[in-house]
């Protein structure tokens, strides 16, 4: 999805609801936990990671050129994200 798309989907969305993410916690009942969106995070690099089958963020030791499908995102957190 792109700034843009969401964007596009928040226009219609309460301006006083609580902005969420969901995800799976991963454990055996399937829980999917809500978290809340504290920080906003601009021009963040990501690469993909087959080891967990989805974008990672890139840290400084990280090579873009020995990464697969490198792409800079916006992230949304529930803490402020530190790359070391």
């Amino acid at each position: 999805m792109t700034v843009k798309e969401l964007i596009e989907e928040l226009e219609g969305c309460d301006p006083k609801a609580e902005v969420r993410y969901a995800y799976d916690y991963g454990d055996h009942c399937r829980h999917y936990i809500a978290a809340s969106v504290e920080y906003v995070e601009e021009n963040v690099t990501v690469a993909y990671s087959a080891y967990v089958r989805e974008h990672c963020l890139m840290d400084e030791d990280d090579d873009p050129d020995k990464a697969e499908d490198v792409q800079t995102a916006v992230i949304l957190s529930d803490r402020v994200i530190s790359i070391n």
